[in-house]
């Protein structure tokens, strides 16, 4: 949502949203203010791109971020769980570096799961508009080193790939949420390929931000409306 003006320089147009859904987290006793300054970056991104707000708060309900383990960068809980305190591990997410996983990471905790588990990833499958999509990719199972990373292809039914509103959307390889086609728990060549009508196309993945879809996605399922927007940034 997020628009830079033309004809000015450094001036953005943000969103004041009517009503933002609030999920509170607390940091790990020492955490160090790298890693706390570059996740609080990453939920203000998500907040002036949909009406999602993270909210720091020193106790009560909350998710608990900090650094556990310095090999990873995940979630544990995929969205909100009755009775379950999910977990946000900073890890390798250490800096301004890897903001886009960690866009990427509140995304799991706002309850995105990873978009080649989409229920039309891999199969041709009927959409909420009443026509027939997929398959996008081609997974190469064999080439997944262990059962806890081919879970990470497994198809989920549930998964978001349209509404009532927008109903059936795109795939959309260039996701926040989208692996890429390879990675050190590939052996043998690539994980999966695109493919488009038996083609294989662009790049998969993608850990800068959010693509045009994820934005579009956001909106979508939690009805955001604006209220006014702001501008932030200098003219010339």
């Amino acid at each position: 949502f997020a628009q830079t003006l033309q004809g000015k320089k450094k001036s953005v147009v943000y969103p004041s949203w009517k009503e933002t859904a609030k999920i509170k987290y607390k940091f790990k006793a020492g955490t160090d203010g790298t890693r706390k300054a570059a996740f609080r970056k990453a939920a203000l991104i998500w907040l002036q791109t949909a009406c999602v707000e993270l909210q720091e708060v020193s106790s009560g309900e909350q998710v608990n971020v900090g650094n556990y383990n310095s090999k990873s960068c995940h979630v544990n809980g995929l969205g909100y769980i009755p009775g379950y305190k999910n977990t946000v591990n900073l890890g390798w997410c250490k800096n301004f570096g890897h903001l886009g996983s960690l866009i990427h990471e509140i995304g799991h905790l706002v309850g995105w799961d990873h978009t080649q588990k989409r229920p039309d990833a891999q199969a041709k499958i009927m959409g909420p508009d009443g026509k027939w999509h997929g398959p996008y990719l081609k997974v190469h199972w064999n080439r997944i080193t262990t059962s806890s990373w081919k879970h990470q292809y497994q198809p989920n039914r549930n998964a978001y790939f349209g509404s009532s509103a927008r109903r059936w959307v795109n795939y959309d390889y260039g996701s926040v949420m989208h692996y890429g086609t390879g990675g050190s728990h590939c052996k043998g060549g690539a994980c999966m390929d695109q493919i488009i009508k038996g083609k294989k196309t662009a790049k998969v993945g993608n850990r800068k931000g959010f693509s045009g879809q994820d934005i579009l996605k956001a909106n979508d399922q939690y009805r955001c409306s604006t209220k006014s927007f702001f501008i932030e940034g200098s003219s010339s």
